[in-house]
């Protein structure tokens, strides 16, 4: 029996130990399990919700996800031969994730985010690292809205001490997010202030479009997000620059749900739905022209406008541009159903 014990404790270690041919990244990169909420990671961070795999919720209408980076992200990143670190100076180990600082992705008022990464799949994330208030109650907060919308992979605060005289309430958190390959819509501000494939003009009174449907498409992406974000009750902070355009061109995302919040204290994620026929769509309705390339003629492409063909899709940003100030999401989405309609038929 003893023989037999050390040859299955030899087994055993050579099971879990040793590298395996199937997975391409070194075992001891690999965490046991994910870190449930009260984990504590041995850089002082204490996760505070249970992390998951970076997989998007069944619910949302984006459903991609990246194990490459694409060609223009690099581009963008000056640096095209870029490879995601596993461990050094600037990499940040939080539970089955790790945060390269190094690769900075953006910055708001309340942080900084940075390239992350989930090492068991190698799904790419991004880690949004932010002040945070110990012993502060908000309902609507940054932390509540992403687990709404399943779009909170893990949180992480730094532990403070709070016998410390230096304390001063403020300690630092690393919420895991989804990472969008793709670029602000506001970027997009060329002389015609349209997307660099789509192509529209005016001939007479008539818009000609490169590529309508693929504009549409666009157009329906983010549609679809507005109604699943009212329908979770998170609120989206509603600015051009929080509006990303995949770089394949496929997809319209919202990003940046957050506002200052405690992440420590109240275990409450239910928020009531928002009502659409009071939620403001202005700032979308604008990036409507963005994606259509119609921004150089939105002042002709409201009520008493000298352009009228073709007529669906003229009569969808009639609609929406027209009093844009006032407008409201059910009356976007009509106006959206009824040119889709009209361009089925």
């Amino acid at each position: 029996m003893k023989i037999v014990g050390k040859i299955l404790l030899i087994a055993f270690v050579a099971f879990y130990f040793l590298p395996s041919p199937v997975v391409a990244m070194a075992s001891e990169d690999l965490p046991t399990s994910p870190a449930v909420k009260g984990t504590r990671a041995v850089n002082g961070y204490i996760c505070v919700s249970d992390e998951r795999p970076p997989y998007p919720h069944p619910d949302n209408p984006y459903k991609t996800y990246h194990t490459v980076l694409s060609d223009y992200f690099l581009e963008q990143h000056s640096n095209p031969l870029y490879q995601f670190p596993t461990s050094g100076d600037n990499v940040i180990e939080l539970g089955e994730y790790r945060i390269d600082r190094d690769m900075h992705l953006g910055s708001g008022d309340d942080g900084n985010v940075f390239l992350a990464r989930h090492v068991p799949t190698g799904i790419y994330a991004a880690a949004k690292s932010r002040a945070m208030i110990y012993g502060r109650e908000e309902y609507y907060d940054e932390y509540k809205r992403l687990t709404v919308l399943g779009q909170l992979y893990a949180a992480w605060i730094k532990e403070k001490d709070v016998n410390d005289s230096s304390y001063d309430g403020y300690s630092y958190a690393y919420l895991i997010i989804p990472f969008i390959d793709g670029k602000q819509i506001s970027k997009y501000s060329n002389s015609r202030g349209s997307l660099p494939w789509m192509k529209t003009t005016l001939e007479g009174t008539q818009l000609q479009f490169s590529d309508l449907t693929a504009g549409l498409k666009l157009v329906r992406s983010m549609a679809d997000q507005l109604k699943y974000i009212t329908k979770k009750g998170a609120l989206h902070d509603q600015e051009a620059v929080n509006i990303l355009v995949t770089n394949d061109y496929q997809n319209v995302v919202l990003v940046d749900f957050g506002s200052s919040g405690d992440l420590s204290r109240s275990n409450s994620t239910d928020l009531p739905p928002f009502d659409a026929s009071k939620f403001s769509v202005l700032v979308y309705a604008y990036c409507c022209n963005y994606i259509l390339g119609t921004k150089e003629y939105f002042n002709d492409l409201k009520e008493g406008g000298e352009i009228v063909e073709p007529l669906p899709i003229v009569k969808f940003l009639r609609a929406i541009n027209t009093d844009h100030w006032n407008l409201k999401l059910d009356p976007f989405l009509t106006a959206l159903k009824t040119l889709e309609d009209e361009n089925s038929n």
